[in-house]
This record gives C-alpha cells, sequence and structure tokens, in this order.
C-alpha cells in the first residue's frame, strides 16, 4: 500500500489517527458499556485566617459519573508565588452529598492524605461520584496565629459516560459476589486517631467505635504531629501499639516507633495484607512519648491515621 497524509473533507491534513476510538471503553459484568476519559476537580477555598473553617461545593457535571483517583493541593504560606504544601496545619473534610455519607470519622490532617504532583496521594480505591450530584469540602485552618493562602485540593481520576441505551443507572458503589453468596460493596473512608497532646514519658489511648453501618478494612498508615504552630510533620519519637477489640489481640508485638509503621499522605506506609476490623468493634491506638519525664517534651495534636475502605453486605 502506499504511504501519504490523510487528508479531510477542505483538504487540509488529519493530524492522528482517523477514526480511532479517542476513549477507553470497558464493560462491567453485567454487559453493560461504558466509556471514561481523564479529568480533574479542583476545589478552591481561597485565603483562611487563623482558626478560620471554609466549606466549598463541587458540582459533578451532569454529564458523567466520576472517578477520584489522585488527591493533591495545598496551601500558600505567604503569596501566590509560593509553592502549594500540604503540610501546613490544614485539616479536610469531605462529604458524598449523593450518598448522604461523610468520607471520613473527623477532620484529617492534610499531611496524612494530600499529596503533591511528584507525590500525589493514591486512593486505596477509586472514589465514584454520581452525575449531576454536591460533594461538600470543609477546610479548616488549625494555627492559631498564621493565615494561609489560596487554599485547594484537586481530585484527578477519569470522568465516566453511560450508554444512552444501558437500561438501569451506572452503579455507584462496586459490587461483588463472595463463595458464601452473600453480595457485598466497597466504599472508601478514612478513621483519625487523634489527641491533643502526649505527654514526656506517657502515655494516651486513643478508641474509636467501627460504625455499625460496614466492616473497615485498614490497608494505608499515615501519621503527623504539629511541630510548630504552623507546620505538620511525621511522627517522630512516638511509640504506637494498635489493638482490635474484636479479637482481642494487638496487631504488634511491642509498642512501636511510628515512622517505622505510618507515612505521609505523599508517601503512605501500605500494608502488606488489608487489616479487617468488624462493625460495631473498638480499636485502641494508644501512643506513647519516648521522652523522659523529665525532658518535658510534650509531643502536640498527634494524628494516627487509618485509611482504607467500607465493606457493606448488601441484603
Amino acid at each position: 500500500m502506499g504511504g501519504g497524509n490523510f487528508r479531510n473533507a477542505d483538504g487540509g491534513p488529519i493530524f492522528g489517527r482517523p477514526r480511532f476510538d479517542r476513549f477507553r471503553r470497558v464493560m462491567d459484568d453485567t454487559g453493560v458499556q461504558y466509556a471514561s476519559d481523564e479529568f480533574t476537580y479542583t476545589i478552591k477555598f481561597g485565603d483562611l485566617i487563623a482558626g478560620a473553617s471554609q466549606p466549598a461545593v463541587l458540582n459533578i457535571e451532569r454529564s458523567s459519573a466520576f472517578e477520584a483517583v489522585l488527591l493533591t493541593g495545598g496551601a500558600r504560606a505567604n503569596s501566590e508565588a509560593d509553592q502549594l504544601q500540604p503540610f501546613y496545619e490544614l485539616t479536610f473534610q469531605i462529604a458524598d452529598g449523593a450518598s448522604n455519607r461523610n468520607l471520613m470519622n473527623a477532620a484529617i490532617p492534610g499531611a496524612n492524605f494530600v499529596g503533591y504532583g511528584n507525590f500525589p496521594f493514591v486512593l486505596p480505591i477509586p472514589r465514584r461520584f454520581m452525575p449531576a450530584s454536591q460533594v461538600t469540602f470543609v477546610a479548616n485552618n488549625g494555627s492559631g496565629a498564621s493565615e494561609l493562602f489560596d487554599v485547594q485540593l484537586s481530585l484527578t481520576g477519569r470522568k465516566i459516560f453511560m450508554a444512552e441505551l444501558a437500561g438501569r443507572p451506572l452503579p455507584r458503589f462496586r459490587k461483588w459476589s463472595a463463595p458464601n453468596g452473600l453480595v457485598y460493596s466497597e466504599d472508601f473512608f478514612i478513621y483519625d486517631f487523634q489527641t491533643d497532646v502526649v505527654p514526656s514519658g506517657g502515655s494516651v489511648p486513643i478508641t474509636l467505635l467501627m460504625e455499625a453501618d460496614s466492616d473497615f478494612q485498614w490497608i494505608m498508615t499515615t501519621a503527623c504531629f504539629v511541630a510548630d504552630p504552623l507546620w505538620q510533620q511525621p511522627v517522630a519519637a512516638i511509640d504506637v501499639q494498635v489493638k482490635d477489640g474484636g479479637s482481642g489481640r494487638d496487631l504488634f508485638n511491642v509498642p512501636t516507633p511510628a515512622e517505622t509503621i505510618a507515612g505521609t499522605g505523599q508517601q503512605p506506609f501500605v500494608l502488606p495484607e488489608p487489616r479487617m476490623f468488624l462493625a460495631k468493634t473498638p480499636v485502641t491506638v494508644t501512643l506513647t512519648n519516648r521522652f523522659l519525664v523529665s525532658d518535658e517534651h510534650d509531643i502536640h495534636n498527634v494524628h494516627f491515621t487509618m485509611i482504607g475502605r467500607k465493606i457493606f453486605e448488601q441484603d
């Protein structure tokens, strides 16, 4: 066959491949076909004075659902020329209006689940937001003295377009059948264990009750504390023990340095095997300050964060 450039109706060159389908097409287990396309939603909170909170509503476009895969963002300390940083004393909350569900049990430090362009936070499972739905975000400036500028979050993932004649709506959550015949679904979720202070030489137990609607599978771990009035950084000089109240078992043989079993939003610690906690069971995280009492070195505003997924049993 001869070579040559393809031409359009006006005789001009066509760049790219003619008749090439630019969108990836996928088919679910029921035979319904979808098309997907890369997309980013960015939420702008503006400037936050010390101690302020600012809500923002994201309207998912009507034409398609959106699956968030990566989360990046932060704030600037002085001017628009500064780099965005996720480590300032910011916390965020996310609520999905379509499912009427919060995606975390409390406000989570940006340092623990927000990344940067070179190290984005990768959600353990993609989180789907439905067409024409509203997602509410709240940013909180935890600093008592410093203003933060240009606070924002970016969710990067894919739009999902459904065939017009599919015959049923796009499912909100991924579902699967287990060998026992039961059907389960999943949703991204974060449990944050937080304390205002761990005193020198002291231990602080923090107990959370797993929510009654679902089991929780722990997949990633992050941790941080406030190193100065403005900055969050990975926890140092803190040992951690985790106890599953459902089984009565400690998950470490001895209290273990947080820096060895927890990362940051940019580089979370990924468990080699996800750990399940059953619904309605207590989980206790005990934080121990390795400094001696005589050192008078309290560690403030410590967060130990379990990131993973809720698993629901379907009727």
